[in-house]
């Protein structure tokens, strides 16, 4: 991983929905094995690691059902999943990306050093600004949390505001 960085010393980790778990998993590993720590760790749309899932497992959904789900959802264009061959590819993918992270466990005192920002939006079908600020017990390090207008995909209407966050807390973490 520490070559994957390049020899970076100023960094940032942002993860959205599964990938703040993922983010959070590789802080964690940089801070352990490399004392490497991020200026900052974004954390978008995913409830903390620690929180219950859902009664609802997705993976274990049908197909029609997981289809529906993700027209539900918002972000995967409605022809894509029209399209019998495309459906197929993108139901495999999203089927073993809930597997993955509805299989995930992890322990309510695991922590990072780094600061962590948490981002979600206010109609998040899957994570409510409560849940969010769950994070906020994984770091010894500073913790925010902020809402946006929109729901899981809140990022793609909110480009310019997220980018001015992510560079307010990363110009802060530098100063302190």
């Amino acid at each position: 991983m520490k070559e994957a960085l390049g020899g970076a010393r100023e960094f940032s980790l942002f993860g959205h929905s599964m990938g703040s778990v993922v983010a959070f998993e590789a802080c964690r590993r940089l801070e352990r094995e490399f004392a490497a720590s991020p200026r900052v760790l974004f954390a978008s749309g995913r409830r903390a690691p620690s929180a219950e899932l859902p009664e609802i497992r997705m993976h274990l959904l049908s197909d029609r059902e997981l289809a529906g789900h993700l027209l539900e959802f918002g972000g995967t264009p409605p022809a894509l999943l029209e399209d019998p061959e495309f459906r197929q590819l993108i139901l495999s993918i999203v089927r073993n990306d809930y597997r993955a992270i509805e299989t995930y466990e992890c322990s309510t005192d695991a922590t990072v050093s780094t600061p962590i920002v948490a981002l979600v939006g206010d109609r998040d079908p899957d994570a409510s600004f409560a849940q969010i600020e769950a994070w906020g017990s994984h770091t010894s390090g500073s913790f925010v949390a902020k809402s946006f207008p929109g729901g899981h995909f809140f990022l793609d209407a909110n480009a310019h505001p997220v980018a001015q966050l992510i560079r307010d807390h990363s110009s802060r973490a530098l100063l302190n």
